[in-house]
Order: structure tokens, then C-alpha cells, then sequence
């Protein structure tokens, strides 16, 4: 299952994945949310995330021990 970042468009598909706890390994929102790395860092210990859920995106700032997938996207 995923979302699609804009409603009504099949031009561009994340799969809600959702990430994996760097504590335990274990896995949350799979099926619910999509989070992916962006190429830009806020600082050595946070980047930037575009997260999908629900029909709407959002970037925002995570610690980078969160396991979120990467995905390439072409400009």
C-alpha cells in the first residue's frame, strides 16, 4: 500500500513503508506512513524527510538514526 503525494495523480508513488526504530530494529507505521531521505541535512545530527500519509506530504526534520528508505528521484 501507498500514498500518493499528490490526490488524484499516478505520476508519482512512495510506499508507505514506514521506518525502523534505531533503538530496537522494529518497525513502525509500515502501511500507514511513507518517510523518505531527502539530500538535505538541518545539521550533523538531523535531515530532511518527505513524509506521505493520508493523501498529504510534508517535509520534516528527523534525527538520521531512523531508518526511513531512499529513494531516487529524478528533477
Amino acid at each position: 500500500r501507498g500514498t500518493e503525494a499528490v490526490p488524484g495523480s499516478s505520476s508519482v508513488y512512495f510506499p508507505a513503508g514506514g521506518y525502523r526504530y534505531s533503538s530496537n530494529g522494529n518497525t513502525g507505521n509500515a502501511g500507514n506512513y511513507g518517510f523518505s531521505w531527502s539530500g538535505s541535512s538541518d545539521n550533523t545530527t538531523n535531515a530532511y524527510s518527505l513524509n506521505v500519509y493520508s493523501g498529504n506530504a510534508n517535509w520534516l526534520n528527523y534525527n538520521r538514526s531512523l531508518g526511513f528508505t531512499v529513494r531516487c528521484i529524478r528533477e
